[in-house]
């Protein structure tokens, strides 16, 4: 199944993800319509308490505390690469003890959690459930936009342990 944003008419969105303010308000929108209000609040470069922030962090308030961390790049901008935003969504992630990461350039995402020390993708198997899985390859938003609807339902469905 496609994800519900991906509709014909959002097909010009993509191309326009050059400003990382314009990605990170694409990807705002998206997490508000799965992580929905008032079970979940969507916070704008909220502070860690080691005064980091991530672009966005999707709070879950039943349990008090983030759930995923997003934090958002522009294609060919500094840092622009999943290795080092990846690295810096993983300190957020760590602060604030949020299971999963979500890192945003351009139109590409990837979705992380903690294994151990490291950070693995989350990927979807064969039976359509996503699994941690080591490396990183990238998803479209409007391309892979059934994988990413999968991830992002499974991590909403996702109890705060």
């Amino acid at each position: 199944m496609a994800a519900p944003y991906a509709t014909p008419a959002f097909a010009v969105i993509p191309p326009l993800m050059t400003d990382e303010s314009f990605v990170n308000g694409v990807w705002a929108h998206i997490l508000g319509t799965y992580f929905l209000f008032p079970d979940f609040v969507i916070e704008p470069e909220k502070y860690t308490p080691r005064k980091n922030r991530a672009d966005l962090y999707v709070h879950k308030i039943q349990g008090g505390r983030a759930m995923l961390c997003y934090e958002g790049k522009v294609k060919g901008g500094q840092d622009a690469t999943f290795g080092l935003a990846r690295a810096q969504a993983g300190v957020y992630m760590d602060e604030t003890r949020a299971r999963f990461g979500m890192v945003g350039i351009g139109r590409e995402v990837v979705f992380i959690t903690p294994q151990g020390s490291d950070l693995w993708d989350l990927k979807i198997d064969r039976s359509g459930k996503p699994v941690p899985v080591k490396g990183h390859n990238p998803l479209d938003i409007l391309n892979d936009s059934a994988a990413i609807h999968t991830i992002l339902t499974a991590i909403r469905n996702q109890p705060l342990t």
